[in-house]
């Protein structure tokens, strides 16, 4: 192991790891993710969770242009969601709060609600100090990455952003609230305002 401390997934967003350790994460995360299944506790239907999000976002009187572009995103492309489940709070967990042992080796001693484009939410996330890693996780994922595949990451990212400003929203300690402002600057970034499909760390390494 390398003298960087990486102690859990989520290290991996703010934590650049060098070229040796690089492979051997990009398999372990892509298997966990590869051999894992949708949760059984998705109960709700995609769409209402969406139109919650939606709700209590419009209840604040902060709202800026990149809200509107958020909202109308989530609004026009609902289409691509028909048929989903999902958890109320889908983002209360996720595979950045897996611890890794020395070897890198994901520990078995967590439980999370493990949703496949949620968590690929979340590679969107470490591609921030990582994106070759990102990569190399994105290579090794079974599933078809098509345009379908990049359209329903690119809406649950889209959401996610939606829930960052419900959470800047209601934050009140201004170091927080610049911490989440990084997040939703970065997600927003990658996708060039939500006018592209392809997140820009993925299309400009391929």
């Amino acid at each position: 192991m390398s003298n960087l401390e990486i102690k859990n997934i989520r290290d991996l967003v703010s934590k650049k790891v060098n070229k040796e350790d690089e492979e051997k994460i990009a398999v372990e995360i892509a298997d966990y993710i590869n051999s894992s299944e949708e949760s059984k506790d998705l109960d709700q239907d995609f769409v209402d969770v969406v139109n919650l999000f939606i709700y209590e976002h419009s209840l604040s009187n902060q709202v800026g242009l990149n809200d509107y572009v958020i909202v109308d995103y989530l609004e026009l492309n609902k289409y691509i969601i028909k048929k989903h489940r999902q958890r109320v709070d889908l983002f209360s967990s996720s595979i950045l709060d897996l611890d890794l042992d020395e070897n890198y080796k994901i520990k078995k001693d967590k439980d999370i609600s493990f949703s496949f484009f949620k968590e690929l939410v979340a590679i969107n996330a470490i591609s921030a100090s990582n994106p070759d890693l990102a990569n190399k996780i994105f290579y090794k994922l079974t599933a078809v990455k098509n345009r379908r595949f990049f359209r329903l990451l690119g809406y649950y990212t889209g959401l996610y952003c939606l829930h960052l400003k419900i959470e800047i929203n209601n934050e009140t300690n201004s170091q927080k609230i610049d911490s989440l402002m990084n997040k939703f600057n970065y997600m927003f970034s990658i996708y060039e305002d939500f006018t592209v499909n392809i997140p820009i760390w993925y299309k400009s390494l391929t």
